[in-house]
């Protein structure tokens, strides 16, 4: 058995652990709706249930960050995997990302709002000239993360061969599986000390404050990197069902 599924069955575990003990219905939900996915089961009554939601429930809920990214991101990795005839169908493009596409709250959300919104405290993705968007909605104002944490680029999966593992993630263990995640995502894009990142990064330079704070990160987690490359954009092969252990 290799590494990756070692970490799968303590991710199922965990996951089977907090179905018998569900204190957070919200986060709940996420989990159950992207553990569906991964088990092919069908998930329209979780996506029921997730359209219920009251705001007051998700607010008591989601109270902190590791609350929030943990949730959006689970959330935005199950859209993906939900709307797999579109974006083999469009292949990408722009529209893809701003179709509204889940129902949380009673509010539609697209791809653009969850990672761009709430993930990433309303900025706008237009490469390394990130600003902030001017107007937001009350609903994205009320449950964006206070301080983006740019490491979910190492987790949110759009369905391409080029796209991290899809994981289950949990506040309890937040930090620990996004290093994990970096782990799996980085070390094959490293070359005799070369890190050659995808381009779509360009939307978290910011974020990371620089390639230097990329560099050292990667160097906390014992990869070791001299040099950071943004490789040219070119279109991949879409890959769905893409879990850490099910390759």
């Amino acid at each position: 058995m290799n590494w990756k599924n070692i970490t799968l069955i303590i991710a199922i575990f965990t996951l089977q652990s907090s179905f018998c003990n569900a204190q957070n219905r919200s986060l709940d939900l996420s989990n159950k709706l992207i553990f569906a996915i991964y088990q092919h089961q069908k998930t329209n009554n979780i996506l029921t249930d997730l359209e219920n939601l009251t705001t007051d429930q998700l607010a008591a809920d989601l109270f902190n960050d590791s609350m929030k990214n943990s949730f959006w991101i689970n959330i935005y990795n199950s859209v993906v995997q939900l709307s797999a005839p579109d974006s083999l169908e469009r292949n990408h493009n722009k529209k893809y990302f701003k179709k509204k596409r889940i129902k949380i709250a009673g509010n539609h959300l697209s791809l653009d709002d969850i990672e761009h919104g709430l993930l990433r405290h309303s900025k706008s993705a237009k490469g390394k000239k990130i600003k902030s968007k001017r107007r937001v909605s009350d609903f994205e104002e009320q449950f964006r993360v206070e301080r983006p944490d740019w490491r979910i680029f190492f987790t949110l999966n759009t369905a391409l061969v080029s796209d991290p593992y899809i994981s289950f993630y949990n506040p309890l263990d937040y930090n620990n599986q996004l290093k994990l995640a970096s782990m799996y995502y980085l070390k094959p894009l490293i070359h005799n000390g070369t890190l050659s990142i995808p381009s779509r990064f360009k939307w978290y330079f910011n974020d990371a404050q620089g390639m230097d704070a990329v560099k050292l990160y990667a160097n906390s987690l014992k990869l070791e990197i001299e040099v950071i490359t943004i490789a040219p954009h070119r279109p991949y092969a879409i890959k769905l069902n893409y879990f850490i252990g099910s390759q």
